[in-house]
């Protein structure tokens, strides 16, 4: 309490602290979360966000059953609508939202607006070629009948099975190893676990699964950047 409070007094800004996937959270961690929410009401320059998936967990109902504390506001984050998606496409393919529109209609209905769903459906159409730069046109072009037709996986965490399956044995090894470990791994302790994982180049390996967006880099640490990632390389591990 007291460093924030102090950091804000320092920065003469209000301080925010962000807790995501609180749907996971256990008793111990919501109990704490309470106390820091208790003592946020008696200040006027510290704000908490708390980011949950409706679907799991029992975080909302626990939110009902405070007795005590600051007024909380909600914040209900849906599925992106088709204007969304083709203004997200306008934005990535830096063509006019009026070209992209055809696009946008078929990948909102095969994906219906899941953002994650969406951005890993557009990867895989583009390491399959049916979305490609087009050198002479210089734009980016797509074959509307070869998308229309593909069949698409059930789920986002089924899609990204199978684009883990198309990577590097090393490579998925790696995603497997971290997927034991949590959200968020520690390098020295990633390290320490591919020692004796027959990985020809671990760092190699790792540097990858950056580059091809499983992974993020975070100073001593290595964290899946969705949780859904690390259940997609978990569920790939012989039970």
């Amino acid at each position: 309490y007291m460093l924030l409070e102090s950091l804000s007094m320092v920065l003469l800004v209000p301080v925010v602290c962000c807790f995501d996937d609180i749907q996971f959270a256990d008793p111990s961690s919501l109990g704490f979360m309470k106390s820091l929410l208790i003592y946020s009401s008696r200040q006027k320059n510290l704000f908490f966000i708390g980011c949950c998936r409706d679907e799991i967990g029992d975080f909302s109902a626990w939110l009902d059953s405070q007795e005590s504390g600051p007024t909380l506001s909600r914040v209900h984050l849906s599925n992106l609508n088709i204007d969304a998606v083709n203004s997200m496409l306008s934005h990535e393919l830096h063509l006019t939202p009026r070209l992209t529109l055809s696009l946008a209609e078929i990948l909102f209905h095969k994906t219906l607006g899941n953002p994650l769903f969406l951005r890993k459906l557009l990867e895989s159409l583009i390491e399959e070629g049916s979305l490609h730069f087009s050198i002479p046109r210089r734009r980016w072009t797509w074959n509307t009948d070869r998308i229309q037709r593909m069949k698409v996986s059930d789920g986002v965490v089924e899609l990204l099975t199978k684009q883990i399956c198309t990577l590097s044995k090393d490579l998925q090894t790696v995603l497997k190893i971290a997927s034991c470990i949590g959200g968020s791994i520690d390098k020295s302790t990633m390290d320490l676990l591919l020692k004796d994982a027959q990985i020809r180049s671990p760092t190699v390996a790792i540097s990858e699964a950056i580059k091809k967006g499983f992974f993020i880099e975070m100073e001593s640490k290595i964290n899946f950047v969705h949780d859904k990632v690390q259940q997609a390389a978990y569920s790939l591990i012989p039970q």
